[in-house]
């Protein structure tokens, strides 16, 4: 069961833009979210609860809007300190990462951002025209056609077939 878990949100972090994977991994949210659940008096459990619910937020596996609604109901609190956590959330966590995201976003860009040569064309010479072929003469025009030559069988039979 734990690893099916650790499995889906591996899968799921791997849905996100690069950008944003690298600013989850170098925000210690985890110990954010204990340290907002201290001060605002929860439990052991319930903190781990609040880490729960936050990771579904931060991973994109539900909306962020249902946040308030989801830790009312999980962790058992009242609807005002839910707010009050919240808030912090979205101001020590989210905000952070959605900084870290635009920074490096802003590096990924210029990293992959090829820089443009110059019109090489490696088959053309300097000097030289794409048409530089020329044109058939009248007389080169005007020969008829090769034909094919008669590749027929010898007594009109193939060697290698057998008769039937």
């Amino acid at each position: 069961m734990e690893q099916d878990t650790d499995k889906l949100i591996r899968d799921q972090l791997k849905t996100l833009p690069q950008n944003l994977q690298r600013a989850i991994a170098a925000v210690p949210w985890k110990t954010l979210v204990g340290q907002i659940g201290k001060e605002n008096g929860l439990g052991t459990e319930q903190i781990e609860s609040l880490e729960r619910e936050t990771m579904f937020i931060i991973y994109a596996f539900e909306p962020a809007e249902d946040y308030i609604a989801n830790i009312v109901r999980e962790i058992n609190i009242s609807e005002e300190t839910a707010d009050a956590i919240a808030q912090s959330v979205a101001e020590k966590i989210l905000d952070y990462i959605s900084k870290q995201a635009d920074e490096f976003g802003n590096e990924v860009i210029k990293e992959e951002t090829p820089a443009i040569a110059a019109d090489i064309h490696p088959m053309i010479e300097p000097g030289e025209v794409v048409h530089d072929a020329e044109p058939k003469t009248q007389k080169e025009a005007e020969k008829p056609p090769v034909s094919v030559p008669d590749y027929r069988y010898p007594k009109g039979k193939d060697p290698y077939r057998e008769p039937i």
